[in-house]
């Protein structure tokens, strides 16, 4: 990583401008051509401060960045390098807006959080819009579901069961990511290493980012809690099973091509890999795990809540992993840029025909806010024979975690 620092002081009506002048300055020579050249991660910070102390809004973000790499410089160097302590940024504030000064522990200390869902909870929305929460940010998105997807369709056509771990089994593993590649006529680049329970918790846990943002459907860590990794925070997703089944259902019709009139259809049948709990069985059991080896009451959110008022939810998020909140994160670039950098084991197929093609998640990648319900919750007695079959199952376990969940 390449920090590029430049300090400015404008008359204090241009700060902003010239905030952003250095960015696109520095963007399109410097660091493109680390880039370029190094194939160097790079960011640019630039220290803005108006001559009478007028500060742009992302001033706070910019040190914390130059303090953190200034940290992670001076642990690679030798003692008898060691940068004087004297010169680390942050010891004293001259600035007037009361600024607090990041002490050399916060600056070390990890942000990790995972997300857990069922499908249809907004929760891809979510993560795009964290992507965005400091520029040492990476995302993971549904690390565990191709495990479980491999795990279930191994056992299907094979009767094998899979290894968890990846460490000894390699091989394997290899194999099966040939196997995925020769399905895309682009044949994309498959990491073996994330295909395995015990290679996604090795990778999640030895992340050298600031920063780490995991979004995970429930039923795919489900029997595999030992690799949930340690040393993160956990929010809980929940919505009313009369949403989510029903517009579950409506997808997989839809990427199947079958029939939306035929009531007949059963969404256990015609789903590939249909879980044994109907999604709430494995996120209410997973909730009951988390209080008792995690931390005994993690911070559970409903859809509907939080797409009413995102500012207060995304606070009480920031305020988990002590991340500063800001209002510029309601919004964010509608472009698949962010989808690109995010960590899976294909991300060619979430961004080329793969799983944004077959439209499962294309309108949360190129969403750039929150957008608040606006129907109201479907009634039983409009759903299909399945949906009120499905939905009978689970409509007490979300009622229960329902009683949990934040409220302002």
């Amino acid at each position: 990583m390449c920090t590029i620092v430049d300090v400015a002081v404008p008359g204090d009506s241009r700060v902003a401008e010239k905030e952003k002048e250095k960015i696109d300055k520095y963007n399109q020579g410097l660091a493109r051509e680390l880039r370029r050249l190094w194939n160097m991660k790079t960011k640019v910070n630039p220290i803005v401060v108006g001559a009478l102390g007028t500060t742009p809004k992302q001033l706070r973000r910019h040190l914390d960045d130059v303090e953190r790499s200034r940290h992670l410089l001076r642990g690679r160097l030798a003692s008898n390098q060691t940068v004087p302590s004297n010169t680390r940024l942050g010891r004293y504030n001259p600035l007037s807006s009361g600024m607090a000064a990041t002490s050399e522990q916060d600056a070390r200390k990890p942000r990790r959080l995972i997300l857990w869902c069922n499908p249809r909870s907004g929760s891809t929305a979510l993560a795009k819009c964290l992507t965005n929460l400091d520029e040492d940010t990476d995302v993971w998105f549904e690390p565990f579901t191709f495990s479980r997807f491999t795990g279930v369709h191994a056992k299907k056509m094979s009767n094998i069961d899979l290894p968890k771990e990846f460490t000894g089994k390699e091989a394997i593993f290899h194999g099966i990511a040939q196997s995925i590649q020769a399905r895309f006529p682009s044949r994309p680049k498959v990491n073996a290493e994330l295909l395995a329970y015990g290679g996604i918790k090795q990778n999640l846990e030895a992340s050298s980012s600031r920063t780490v943002v995991v979004k995970a459907m429930a039923v795919a860590i489900h029997d595999s809690y030992d690799y949930i990794p340690s040393g993160f925070r956990h929010v809980i997703l929940i919505r009313d099973p009369r949403r989510v089944v029903s517009s579950f259902r409506k997808m997989i019709i839809d990427y199947r091509k079958l029939d939306p009139n035929d009531n007949s259809i059963d969404l256990e049948e015609v789903h590939p890999d249909y879980p044994t709990l109907h999604w709430y069985g494995e996120i209410y059991a997973l909730w009951k795990h988390i209080r008792e080896k995690f931390e005994p009451n993690p911070l559970i959110i409903d859809t509907e809540d939080f797409l009413a008022d995102p500012a207060t939810y995304l606070r009480k998020i920031c305020e988990l992993i002590d991340v500063e909140y800001r209002d510029d994160l309601l919004e964010w670039d509608p472009s698949m840029e962010a989808i690109k950098k995010w960590k899976h084991c294909c991300n060619e197929l979430l961004t080329s025909g793969g799983v944004s093609g077959a439209l499962l998640f294309q309108r949360a990648f190129c969403s750039s806010k929150f957008v608040p319900t606006s129907s109201p919750t479907p009634s039983l007695e409009d759903l299909t024979p399945d949906c009120v079959r499905i939905i009978g199952k689970c409509q007490d376990l979300y009622n229960e975690m329902y009683q949990h969940r934040f409220k302002p």
